[in-house]
């Protein structure tokens, strides 16, 4: 049993406390400079990196990344109810992704306390990988809101729905 706990707690020391670095900004860069020494290898080993080293590198790739495909599936609304969804292009890159990410920072150390989140998504702004692309114009409606629909009513029209498709 103590065995067990013993292991436990290595594990948990493993992929908890690295990863609890990327919560702030400062953290995941961090996380991104590992990657980059990491992938600026050309063949890495197991051995050329500590255990720490490898798990900040996959976390800032997936939270980079996570950011970029989270932002792709969103559209939005400007102020002139004009609706545009985010866009990458189709052959960028994680490395691309990091490396933007990295750049950002470097120039702009006044975004160190903001949240990784929003100055990620930043920083693929300003490198111009992530744009907007409108898709259309709101159109505010003349019509005055009715109540909801009922439960038998909304099961009526996702049942009339799902047998058109």
């Amino acid at each position: 049993m103590k065995k067990m706990l013993a292991v436990l707690a290595v594990l948990i020391g493993l992929f908890v406390v690295p990863a609890a670095k990327a919560e702030t900004t400062p953290g995941l860069i961090e996380d991104c400079q590992d990657f980059a020494r990491i992938d600026a290898v050309a063949k890495p080993n197991d051995s050329d990196f500590t255990s720490n080293e490898w798990i900040s590198a996959g976390y800032c790739l997936g939270f980079v990344t996570g950011v970029a495909h989270g932002a792709s599936s969103l559209d939005y609304v400007d102020t002139n109810n004009v609706v545009a969804e985010l866009r990458f292009p189709e052959d960028i890159t994680p490395r691309q992704l990091v490396a933007a990410f990295l750049t950002y920072v470097k120039a702009h150390p006044e975004v160190l306390d903001k949240e990784p989140t929003e100055v990620v998504a930043g920083a693929f702004i300003d490198a111009g990988i992530m744009t907007s692309a409108p898709l259309g114009t709101l159109t505010p409606s003349t019509k005055k809101p009715t109540s909801a629909p009922t439960d038998k009513e909304s099961h009526a029209m996702i049942t009339a729905v799902l047998r058109k498709s």
